[in-house]
């Protein structure tokens, strides 16, 4: 089984050109497209550079359980449209990195300090460093188009590969909550192939008004009904779901109990965490306590030092 690095198709080429010149693809295999993700072979992932802006799959885009190396490196950065978005987590100076993606990049128009996600709005603490203070923008991900305001809602382009993956796993029919939707990358990802109903729920009514703009802009097979609303009391009143989706990495797990008595029973959550191997172990613990049971998981990537974002996929378990 080999590793492929997927990145988004306007990264791609940047991307190859670095791994070509370390010697790390895999020249055995070949690099593959699927709607705007661009796949490449690679021999090991212990070396990948930060600078490199994706994760880490198997050749049919399977979940892996390894560990990745962290990908969220003091001064890495994000591109969302025409924005660079820098990382601060040391507190240095990054006016002459901004001064250089502007020059480099000919997409970026603007570029951000990104100093940190606070509220229960989930909104980034934004510094203008280079260019012209334009939060709005357009961005493609896996054939679908997302209008993305930095300012007002998080969007993070680092979970294209892991929204391509879960979208891939919805069948017709299904009855899905979008738990903490955003601008609704997720739902709209979902509702793009499938013949499903999504509820999308926010408390971020600016995330909300922006979802609702991005389901226009989509031909979708499925529809979406967004909702700006605390999810812990919103979701029990729509009866009872096939699948929910619980992308809250800090405080998801504040939720579970709503989540759980409004899944229908042998129905999945798809649950993401930041939190250590060990802080994860005991996690899966209490999921079993309860009567989920872990079907696969993987890492996305790595957060801190110690800490990676962990996706995993419960089913309810019906009770005896």
């Amino acid at each position: 089984m080999t590793l492929h690095v997927s990145v988004n198709r306007e990264e791609a080429q940047g991307s190859i050109t670095i791994l070509k010149k370390m010697g790390i693809i895999d020249p055995a295999y070949k690099i593959y497209n699927s709607g705007e993700m661009v796949f490449i072979p690679v021999k090991s992932t212990d070396t990948i550079p930060e600078s490199i802006p994706g994760t880490v799959v198997d050749l049919n885009g399977k979940p892996r359980e390894e560990r990745l190396r962290p990908l969220v490196q003091p001064g890495s950065f994000d591109v969302i449209g025409h924005i660079a978005i820098i990382k601060n987590t040391d507190g240095k100076d990054y006016s002459a990195k901004a001064e250089e993606i502007l020059r480099t990049r000919k997409s970026v128009r603007t570029v951000y300090l990104d100093s940190g996600v606070k509220g229960d709005h989930r909104k980034r603490t934004l510094d203008l460093l280079a260019g012209e203070d334009l939060p709005e923008t357009l961005y493609r991900e896996n054939g679908i188009n997302l209008r993305v305001n930095v300012r007002k809602a998080y969007f993070s382009p680092r979970l294209a590969t892991e929204r391509l993956l879960i979208s891939s796993r919805i069948r017709d029919g299904e009855y899905v909550c979008d738990m903490f939707s955003g601008i609704g990358p997720f739902s709209i990802s979902i509702a793009r192939n499938a013949k499903v109903r999504v509820i999308a729920i926010d408390s971020n009514c600016d995330a909300i008004e922006i979802l609702r703009e991005n389901v226009k802009i989509n031909r979708l097979v499925g529809t979406i009904d967004a909702i700006c609303a605390d999810s812990s009391s919103e979701i029990s009143r729509h009866g009872k779901f096939d699948r929910i989706i619980m992308n809250l990495p800090h405080d998801a797990f504040n939720f579970i109990k709503s989540a759980y008595a409004a899944l229908n029973d042998g129905g999945v959550i798809n649950y993401y965490e930041i939190s250590t191997d060990e802080g994860i172990t005991d996690r899966m613990m209490q999921f079993r306590d309860m009567g989920l049971k872990l079907t696969w998981k993987r890492v996305v990537h790595g957060y801190s030092k110690m800490e990676s974002l962990h996706s995993m996929e419960f089913q309810k378990i019906p009770r005896v």
